[in-house]
């Protein structure tokens, strides 16, 4: 897949896309650890920006950005399994998510990232407690990590 052929769309929860992205979301987070779909649709997510990347008509990443007041936090940040390890396309969803955040006034942006994605998030510039604690929606080992915008 050619980056020239990705779309990144912010939509609502009314968007055609909307059900394909919580789809993904449920698969790659929730589903493997067993936990309901309610736990995805948590209290943030209408107060959520909803950012999607699409390829021909099909979802391929997707990321939340929670705002509250001058601080953002990303989460349930994910790409299809057919792209991960595609470093351009999550570099891109990533950056456009950045933008949104500072146009909305943000100054610093945080995350609770599973571990494998530690050394991901310092390459991004975050700083990455060491602290390890299990999420209470899917029991799975995270960190936190934030950085200034």
């Amino acid at each position: 897949m050619n980056l020239e052929q990705i779309d990144y769309h912010f939509i609502s929860r009314n968007s055609p896309y909307y059900r394909t992205a919580v789809a993904l979301r449920y698969e790659v987070f929730f589903k493997p650890s067993g936990a309901l779909l309610d736990k995805l649709l948590d209290s943030k997510e209408d107060k959520s920006m909803h950012l999607v990347a699409t390829h021909k008509d099909e979802v391929v990443g997707y990321i939340r950005i929670t705002l509250d007041g001058k601080k953002a936090q990303l989460s349930q940040f994910v790409v299809a399994p057919s792209q991960q390890g595609k470093i351009e396309l999550t570099r891109n969803l990533y950056d456009k998510a950045m933008a949104k955040a500072k146009e909305m006034g943000a100054k610093k942006v945080s995350g609770e990232i599973r571990l494998p994605m530690a050394k991901l998030a310092s390459r991004f510039g975050y700083k990455v407690s060491d602290d390890v604690y299990e999420s209470p929606e899917t029991g799975i080992e995270h960190r936190h990590a934030e950085k200034d915008l």
